[in-house]
């Protein structure tokens, strides 16, 4: 799906308002989470942090063995790189 810059921006803002409205006190979203919100497995999510190319990986950071994704760095990431 090809989406305009105004398009990317708009729906960036509406998913975002509607983590903070559901995860209001989280700045940082789990694997779960983050499958619970595209509608996919988190297997999905894991394996976009493995992409060979470094630049096409999720903003993240590790805690042990787990993984946690900065909110609205991810929901960028997300629309820039793939939904274009």
């Amino acid at each position: 799906m090809q989406l305009n810059d105004e398009s990317k921006r708009a729906a960036i803002q509406d998913t975002v308002r509607m983590l903070s409205e559901k995860y209001p006190e989280k700045s940082f979203l789990t694997v779960e989470e983050i499958a619970q919100l595209i509608e996919c497995s988190p297997k999905t999510v894991y394996n976009w942090t493995k992409r060979p190319d470094p630049s096409r990986r999720p903003p993240r950071i590790t805690l042990g063995k787990s993984l946690r994704f900065p909110k609205h760095a991810f929901l960028d990431w997300l629309f820039t790189n793939e939904m274009v």
